[in-house]
Order: C-alpha cells, then structure tokens, then sequence
C-alpha cells in the first residue's frame, strides 16, 4: 500500500533564514553558472480539450438541418421566440416525439415538430487548448526565443500556471552549482537569498541538495549546497 504524505507550509517558510555573500562561504567555492541553453521568453502552451463556456449561437428553423459552429456538448438547450423547447438525439429518439433532435456528432440541430421560427441553441464545446505567453523584457535583453510547452491537462487554468512556471524559470538563463557556506542549517527545498557582485547574481535560489561532512579529529563540519534558479 502507498501513503500519500501532504504537507502545508505557511507563508515565508521556505525561505531560508540565511544569506550568501561574499565572506559568509569559502573562497572559491561558488561555483554558480547561468546556462541559456533552454532560454525561452516566447513560450506556446498546448494541451488537452478544455470545455468552454455556454455559447449562444442564432438559429432560423425550417425544414432543413441547421449547421452548429461547434460540436456541442453537454447542457444543450433551445429557445425560439423565447419558449424553450424540447431536445432528443437523433438515431436514439424517434421522429416526431421531440422539437428538434440533435446530432453532435455531424454538428447538426435537426427539425422534427419545430419546423418554423428563430431563436438560440445554448451549448458548450471542447476546443484545445492553446496559448501563447510572453516575457518582453527578457525578449529585450536576449531576443526572441520560441518554444512549445506540452502539457498533460485538460484544465485551462491548470495548463496557464504550468506555462507560467516555466517561463518564469527559462525567460533567465538558469542558474546552478554549488557553494560552501562556513555555517547554518539548511534544507533542501528552501529558497535562499544570494547576493554574490562578482558572478552579478542578486536573488533567491533554490537549495536543491545539502550534505555535510564531518572533518576527522577536527571539531567542524564541512556544508555543501547545490543551488538552481527556482520554479515559480
């Protein structure tokens, strides 16, 4: 069996307590470097179908099929001159025991009692999902670069932050490695606040890994973080 652990974290907890500047870690020891080889400030999201919001499309009813726009999904309903009427599926329901009967399949509204009038057929649709984000001031900096982020979700909000995230991470050239701080505790997933002038780098970073290693016949532990730009 396989127990789920879910844990929530108050705000500012995930930030470290600490700072790295310059005297805080050894001498050399930053070794932080920007990798632009996933740089991307122009960034296509695409995913599953979404279900989009009740569209209302005009209708003239005669005796003919009346093309949909869409193929509609579920609730469908139909209103002319104001009075809503009655809705079967064509080749489940038989002629002439609805007003109209539907074929969503072929996107086509079929007359049956109803034969005359206008009005609206009220519907959703699915559509995929396709978005474009931008970052300008990283297209400023470095250019356009272009990239297509598929992800697995029929959830337009869901596929709109995932798009965020990476393009908060990858519109900057990422940065990694590792530092040695003199002292502190620290834990993986924390963000730290590092401010290093001489690699021009002012800003959180993630701690991705810590290890510590005790020094033999020495009373000191040797601190060891791995760092990268973090996620949003």
């Amino acid at each position: 069996m396989t127990v789920l652990s879910i844990h929530f974290f108050p705000i500012g907890s995930r930030i470290s307590k600490y700072t790295l500047r310059p005297g805080q870690y050894k001498k050399g020891s930053a070794k932080l470097t920007p990798d632009s080889r996933q740089l991307v400030n122009r960034l296509w999201v695409k995913g599953g179908k979404a279900l989009s919001d009740v569209y209302s499309q005009a209708i003239t009813v005669g005796t003919d099929p009346i093309p949909l726009h869409y193929p509609p999904r579920a609730p469908v309903t139909v209103a002319i001159g104001g009075e809503s009427k009655t809705l079967g599926i064509q080749n489940i329901h038989e002629a002439g025991s609805h007003d109209f009967l539907l074929n969503a399949a072929e996107k086509l509204l079929i007359p049956d009692q109803c034969t005359t009038g206008t009005g609206t057929i009220s519907y959703k649709y699915e559509y995929p999902i396709k978005i474009l984000l931008e970052e300008p001031n990283s297209q400023l900096q470095y250019g356009v670069f272009e990239d297509i982020l598929t992800v697995d979700t029929d959830d337009k909000d869901l596929a709109l932050e995932l798009g965020y995230r990476h393009l908060f991470k990858y519109s900057q050239p990422v940065i990694s490695g590792g530092i040695e701080p003199f002292e502190g505790v620290y834990k993986p997933g924390e963000y730290i606040l590092t401010q290093i002038p001489a690699l021009n780098i002012d800003q959180y970073l993630e701690i991705k890994d810590v290890t510590y290693d005790s020094i033999p016949g020495q009373a000191r532990v040797d601190i060891k973080l791995q760092l990268e730009s973090p996620d949003r």
